[in-house]
């Protein structure tokens, strides 16, 4: 921690609602429960969605992650979509490979079948 520069400020646990309730936001969680990682880190946003209690410069820091994760999950969803079409796009080719060969081959069975009877 001596890398940082930071000032330690004493506030009464029955004053700190927001850190009261962080530690206690998750206490009923089983063990089997596990959180996506901005579930943790924004636990304070949603207990106090209005800023009401936090600093001002935490809710404009919260306000712009926010706005981030939301462009980061759309991008995502773009791109998910793109590789799902892909993918498809490549099924389909695949399918349309393989059923051109197997009218090669039946074409193929079929002549050599038509060519050993008709000698």
């Amino acid at each position: 921690m001596s890398k940082f520069e930071f000032d330690i400020t004493y506030i009464k646990g029955e004053l700190n609602k927001v850190a009261d309730c962080l530690s206690r936001y998750f206490e009923n969680d089983t063990s089997n429960e596990v959180h996506e990682l901005h579930e943790y880190v924004q636990a304070d946003r949603r207990i106090d969605p209005d800023g009401e209690d936090l600093p001002k410069e935490r809710y404009q820091e919260v306000v712009e992650k926010t706005i981030e994760i939301r462009v980061m999950q759309v991008a995502e969803a773009r791109h998910s979509q793109w590789l799902r079409e892909a993918r498809e796009q490549w099924n389909r080719r695949q399918m349309k490979c393989i059923s051109q060969m197997l009218n090669v081959m039946r074409y193929t069975f079929n002549h050599t079948i038509t060519t050993k009877g008709s000698k």
